[in-house]
């Protein structure tokens, strides 16, 4: 729907205000790591496994930026691990909207700004050196993993645990209020009562009834 919207025109009539589509994460698919099976690597996504990590949002912030670098029609659809920062060319030192990149030819990345050792990636909120150790990487990556699984396993106790506060506190709400009506019938000074047209006056619960008529 957004891409109809923007195809329409509706968003180049000033020189302002525009809508650009960055679609790098159109195509891109869940990053794996090497071990056996090829299982996901947590080392991009936080503990929540829902958003990113300061991994992850250091890789998308690059590929936004390359996007934005791109002419339209010409970006690039996905991230590809190991991919450098790029920097505005002399001919375009600008980023590329509908109207601007009408014209240019096919897109080359000429000027890479080649990415510091230091720079990514991150491993929970620190700066380490992509020149570690395979095994480093391994447990790394297990670590994080066996996390993951850890916060699931507390989410799951925490629900139960949630769920049976909740049934007690209601069997407990049940009970005062039940106790509380018992209370006020045994405390009522005066019961009358009709029987059969007759009178019955219950005045407290040691004597016995009196027919009044």
């Amino acid at each position: 729907m957004l891409k109809d919207l923007v195809a329409t025109g509706r968003y180049d009539t000033s020189d302002d205000f525009t809508v650009v589509i960055q679609p790098f994460l159109t195509e891109t698919k869940i990053p794996r790591t090497d071990k056996p099976g090829n299982p996901i690597d947590f080392s991009y996504f936080a503990p929540d496994c829902f958003h990113f990590s300061g991994k992850g949002h250091s890789i998308t912030a690059l590929s936004l930026w390359n996007n934005m670098l791109e002419p339209v029609e010409q970006k690039q659809t996905f991230w590809h691990k190991g991919e450098a920062l790029e920097c505005p060319t002399e001919e375009h030192p600008y980023f590329f909207t509908s109207k601007n990149s009408v014209g240019v030819s096919k897109w080359k990345k000429t000027t890479n700004f080649p990415v510091k050792e230091s720079a990514v990636p991150f491993v929970s909120g620190k700066i380490s050196s992509t020149r570690q150790k395979p095994n480093t990487i391994s447990s790394t990556v297990h670590s994080r993993t066996r996390h993951h699984k850890h916060h699931q396993k507390n989410d799951e106790l925490s629900f139960n645990y949630k769920q049976k506060l909740m049934l007690i506190t209601g069997i407990g709400l049940i009970s005062m209020f039940i106790l509380i009506l018992a209370c006020g019938i045994r405390k009522r000074q005066n019961i009358n009562l009709f029987i059969n047209g007759d009178k019955l006056s219950w005045k407290n619960p040691q004597n016995s009834m009196q027919i009044m008529k």
